[in-house]
């Protein structure tokens, strides 16, 4: 019996485990012509001199020749106190809009126009919060997920 309870335990974790990674993957394309900074989960860095402040930032690099990418906001999920702004190539938002066009990435202008920040100030409030974002190249239809999470 005790073996019974154990087995349907595990059977439970494994089938959980398997749901969580086919949720994560939905979006992500095996067609890559980019890359996100080798991954596409983004930590949140504190600033030492004001810990309420949040930084998270990529690149968008091409693996190929240029890129013109858009991105489209999947879940947006922040505390109702806190403050944040996101940035890419062509402007910063105090409001996000659903999706945007960027400007063309090259291999040589990615470090500039390849960059995507995200900045929070949590006012002192804890909590957790996060931005995932479709990111797709227009010129070779590939796409992959992004994930920004933060937590103070």
């Amino acid at each position: 019996m005790k073996h019974k309870i154990y087995f349907i335990l595990l059977l439970f974790i494994v089938i959980s485990c398997k749901q969580e990674v086919a949720k994560q993957k939905q979006y992500i394309s095996s067609d890559k012509s980019f890359s996100l900074d080798g991954s596409n989960h983004v930590a949140a860095k504190t600033n030492e001199k004001n810990p309420d402040d949040i930084s998270l930032e990529t690149h968008i690099a091409p693996l190929k020749d240029s890129l013109q990418i858009a991105w489209q906001i999947l879940k947006q999920d922040f505390p109702a106190s806190w403050e944040y702004s996101f940035c890419d190539n062509t402007s910063c938002y105090f409001e996000l809009p659903k999706s945007n066009a960027l400007n063309v990435i090259t291999k040589s202008n990615f470090k500039e126009e390849g960059a995507l920040k995200l900045q929070v100030n949590t006012s002192g409030i804890k909590g957790s919060g996060s931005l995932v974002l479709l990111i797709q190249n227009k010129l070779q239809n590939s796409s992959d997920t992004l994930y920004f999470e933060a937590n103070f």
